[in-house]
């Protein structure tokens, strides 16, 4: 049973400090640290780039199976024993610091480096105009405003140094769009409290 297995954490649907062995007949094929050895059904179409076999890392639960996501930094751990209520511990080779809490959901990147979400919930009218804008392309207003201040703002999640918002600029010719469009907008709007 999964839920018995030492990596298991039931809040991610996550299975952590797993070495990718191989795979075959959309079977993962992995490890932990301990030796235990455990298949996995691979979703659907999922196929993992031929250098993460050997590789540490985790399988994440999709709706129907398992992807395997090798750790950027190969020393990266799970500490259990430090886990809090909202955040899981690591242990990493290049930090002082370790073992290290990081939210439930992050997986720390490159020397275990992660951002916390820093980001304030505001209430704001959206027209019914721009509603109906997104409609027509089959977006969802709040993602779209929230790429533009990922844009804006330059902002980077990656898998080396992952965001807990998870807010990331599409490209540098989007922010040096975003930027632009701020320039004629932002000298005209009054100040927020």
């Amino acid at each position: 049973m999964l839920g018995n297995f030492p990596d298991f954490s039931p809040y991610t649907d996550r299975v952590f400090d797993m070495r990718l062995l191989r795979v075959h007949d959309n079977k993962l094929y992995c490890q932990n640290d301990e030796l235990q050895s455990k298949v996995f059904d691979a979703t659907d179409g999922f196929n993992p780039q031929i250098e993460d076999i050997g590789k540490r890392g985790y399988l994440d639960r999709k709706l129907n199976g398992w992807i395997f996501e090798a750790y950027c930094d190969q020393s990266l751990a799970r500490h259990r024993a430090y886990d809090g209520e909202y955040e899981l511990a690591w242990t990493c080779a290049d930090r002082e610091d370790s073992p290290f809490r990081v939210p439930r959901m992050i997986v720390p990147g490159w020397r275990g480096q992660f951002v916390i979400s820093s980001s304030s919930h505001r209430f704001i009218d959206i027209p019914q105009e721009f509603q109906e804008l997104c409609q027509d392309l089959v977006y969802d207003p709040v993602p779209l405003l929230q790429r533009f201040m990922a844009d804006l703002c330059s902002l980077s999640h990656s898998k080396a140094c992952p965001r807990e918002d998870q807010f990331s600029a599409l490209s540098p010719e989007a922010t040096r769009r975003a930027r632009h469009y701020w320039e004629l907008i932002a000298p005209r709007q009054p100040r927020l409290s």
